[in-house]
């Protein structure tokens, strides 16, 4: 099973808390403003 090419891959319960933990990193890098200006673009 190649979990890279699946529609929506399903994460062990450990990997989905560190994909969970790294997003909030990438949300705390930026601003609101800034992400909202980069989506708009």
């Amino acid at each position: 099973m190649n979990i890279l090419s699946s529609g929506s891959p399903t994460l062990p319960a450990h990997l989905e808390q560190l994909a969970d933990r790294a997003r909030g990193y990438v949300e705390a890098a930026s601003s609101a403003n800034t992400r909202r200006a980069y989506g708009s673009d």
